[in-house]
């Protein structure tokens, strides 16, 4: 686990500037199953958002450039969520006390999911902070690697169309 955290954390430092957007995904494919309890125990299927688009966005509390894009994914949040659109931030690994604390220091309205023992291979996520946009038919259309700003304009426009 430790050697994953520091590559994650490498690899994201590299990456975090080389995009301001999302990159599209060609071809566009089927997303994967998701369900996972939330910080509350409650469990969350991806596939009850069916019809609104989807931003899903892998961290971890130990990851600077995860913790970074929060208020910009908060902001993104409450301008789209009367259109449709859901985050679900899915923590990879281990949540802790220390994840806990993240939260309460921070405005999140958005679902927190935990993925404790890093289910979720089928994501296919080789780096920390890394997410997909989900089309309303379910499908993998956009996908960004490192941290992003989510709530400029050119990003709202991408979870619109």
């Amino acid at each position: 686990m430790r050697l994953f955290m520091t590559l994650c954390l490498l690899l994201s430092s590299f990456i975090a500037s080389t995009s301001e957007l999302m990159s599209a995904i060609k071809p566009v494919k089927q997303a994967a199953v998701l369900r996972l309890p939330d910080t509350k125990g409650e469990v969350i299927s991806l596939a009850n958002y069916k019809g609104k688009y989807v931003l899903v966005n892998f961290w971890a509390y130990w990851c600077g450039p995860c913790i970074k894009e929060f208020p910009a994914m908060e902001n993104l949040y409450q301008a789209l969520k009367p259109q449709g659109l859901e985050i679900l931030a899915v923590h990879v690994g281990p949540f802790e006390s220390a994840g806990a604390d993240f939260l309460k220091s921070t405005t999140t309205s958005f679902k927190v999911l935990i993925d404790k023992n890093t289910e979720l291979k089928k994501w296919k996520v080789p780096a920390l902070p890394w997410s997909y946009l989900i089309d309303p038919q379910g499908k993998l259309v956009y996908q960004a690697i490192g941290s992003k700003t989510w709530d400029i304009e050119t990003m709202k426009k991408l979870m619109r169309n």
